[in-house]
């Protein structure tokens, strides 16, 4: 019988963050000798059938290790609406405990849902908040955050022991053939400037603001997400939406371009949160542009201090106009000379999971 297992889900075609974070930690737990619970439909009579079958198998393990994703949690196991009920609760507090009695729990935590939604001006779930009370406050579990901040924040916030935590970025994949590599240099020297933005490209997270910067630039800007047919409405000749693309598709695509960017505002959680997209450029051989967001600025320059810009969006415009193709050239050298500390394979490579012998 394992000893380790990971309850996780998936997508066929990964095309955002969250999705690549599983991806990547189901492949690294795998190779761990992981028994794997991939979830990967959301049909009504499949969950029911999974719900079932995830509670048998909580209830009933023993002298084991397992890993839960936060997403895999809210989705197919104890979805948020569970939490709105007092007798619900109580019944998966019971579960859980039991499983925490048994075995070793780690709970993987990719964002915080409540403080996400307000300052993204998203609809707020009232649930995600009873549920982040809830979960945080379990006994004996180990929780993986996606960044050191968010983790510091939760720790103070509900008085979690620092020594059952841990924290694992988001990482990126790895460009992997010669041809490839010959194909992410290849505009290097095209003018204009192609600044490029990868990422869901729903409304709220200063597309808008990002879009007008480049009125009357000569420079261009490109976008690739889910979500941004909307940007075609602008007719903008400088400003264009690529679409949406697989993982590894969309990491060749913009290791074409010039330099990535990260418009976010300044919000709390922002600052809290370390976006996939950080690593995604530095994979693809990008210099980053992003406003000064603490994490996101505090793991860039533990990397180099010669890889990124850091600048208050209302600067941008001016930055952007003024910008040499000589400095994005020799940034991009020296972020070809640190990438490979942000591919998911040596970022992994630290995770700390304590397995039953």
């Amino acid at each position: 019988m394992n000893s380790l297992y990971l309850i996780s889900n998936t997508k066929k075609t990964i095309r955002e963050g969250g999705m690549a974070r599983n991806k990547a930690f189901e492949d690294e737990l795998r190779r761990r000798n992981a028994k794997i619970f991939t979830y990967t439909s959301m049909n009504f009579y499949y969950r029911v059938f999974i719900f079932i079958k995830t509670l048998f198998f909580l209830f009933f393990v023993k002298k084991s290790t397992v890993v839960i994703l936060q997403n895999t949690f809210i989705t197919y196991i104890f979805p948020l609406p569970f939490f709105k009920y007092n007798l619900m609760i109580k019944f998966i507090e019971k579960i859980l405990k039991s499983t925490l009695r048994k075995n070793i729990v780690y709970f993987e935590v990719n964002d915080l849902i409540y403080e996400q939604s307000i300052d993204l001006k998203l609809e707020i779930n009232p649930n995600s908040l009873i549920y982040e009370d809830f979960v945080f406050k379990l006994p004996n579990i180990k929780f993986i955050f996606a960044s050191h901040k968010m983790r510091d924040y939760v720790v103070e916030k509900y008085n979690i022991e620092f020594k059952n935590t841990q924290v694992i970025l988001n990482g990126a994949p790895e460009i992997l053939t010669i041809d490839e590599l010959k194909k992410e240099n290849s505009l290097q020297n095209a003018k204009p400037i192609k600044f490029i933005y990868v990422g869901t490209l729903n409304k709220g997270r200063e597309i808008e603001k990002l879009i007008n910067i480049f009125e009357n630039q000569h420079h261009e800007l490109y976008l690739m997400g889910e979500s941004g047919e909307w940007i075609n409405l602008y007719e903008k000749k400088n400003v264009v939406y690529l679409g949406s693309f697989g993982e590894h598709e969309a990491l060749l695509k913009t290791s074409q371009f010039d330099i990535g960017v990260i418009p976010y505002n300044l919000a709390f959680y922002y600052n809290l949160c370390y976006p996939t997209k950080n690593s995604f450029y530095l994979s693809a051989g990008l210099p980053i542009l992003s406003t000064p967001l603490e994490e996101t600025k505090n793991v860039i320059n533990s990397l180099s201090d010669s890889i990124a810009i850091f600048a208050e969006i209302k600067e941008w415009k001016s930055l952007i106009m003024d910008l040499d193709k000589s400095k994005i050239i020799s940034m991009k050298k020296n972020v070809n000379q640190i990438k490979q500390k942000v591919y998911w394979s040596t970022i992994l490579s630290h995770l700390k999971i304590e397995v039953f012998s």
